[in-house]
């Protein structure tokens, strides 16, 4: 199938390409550059649309708005140029080969990531963060009441759940006493 279209292309070439008819146009130069410029650009015509029969298949549009960027070549070729010029603040200056090879891997400090599917804070304890289990360090201890963790006030309670909270002894002050029977305002010292 392919060949019998070559084969009109062809005919319809010679077609478009008569021969010379008489005997000085064979000897003029420039007739004969411009059959052959006209016999080259109907080749690339033929050869452009077949090109673009069997290549219509293949053809990817692109879904993205973005333009492609060229891919750099960082191989031996780039070793090899000559020194190229960096930008830099006040003054330019030359930059050497060495400075053109990637540098050695530095080992990055590790932040340790929580264990949990799909979270990214840090670990803190047992390889998790406190949202999924890791322990804090217990500095007093909870209240008893079921379920409840607020700090211990007094007798085992929480301040919701019971705990009897000392007011100021100062008269007319109804503030939580801090040190020595005394609010803050009247004297405690933390």
């Amino acid at each position: 199938w392919i060949e019998n279209i070559m084969s009109t292309k062809q005919r319809q070439l010679q077609k478009i390409v008569a021969p010379p008819s008489n005997s000085e146009e064979d000897d003029d130069v420039g007739a004969l550059i411009y059959r052959e410029s006209q016999l080259r650009k109907a080749e690339a015509a033929a050869a452009a649309a077949e090109s673009k029969k069997t290549s219509i298949a293949f053809t990817h549009h692109r879904t993205s708005t973005r333009k492609r960027l060229p891919v750099t070549n960082h191989g031996e070729e780039s070793l090899s140029r000559p020194q190229r010029r960096v930008a830099t603040k006040g003054r330019k200056r030359v930059a050497s080969l060495d400075q053109d090879r990637p540098k050695e891997k530095v080992a990055k400090k590790r932040r340790y990531e929580c264990s949990a599917d799909g979270c990214m804070n840090q670990a803190k304890n047992r390889g998790v963060c406190r949202r999924h289990g890791a322990r804090a360090p217990i500095k007093q201890k909870l209240c008893s009441s079921e379920g409840c963790t607020n700090q211990v006030r007094c007798g085992g309670l929480c301040i919701r759940h019971g705990a009897k909270i000392k007011r100021c002894s100062s008269e007319g002050c109804n503030n939580h006493a801090v040190k020595g029977g005394l609010c803050k305002r009247h004297g405690a010292k933390r």
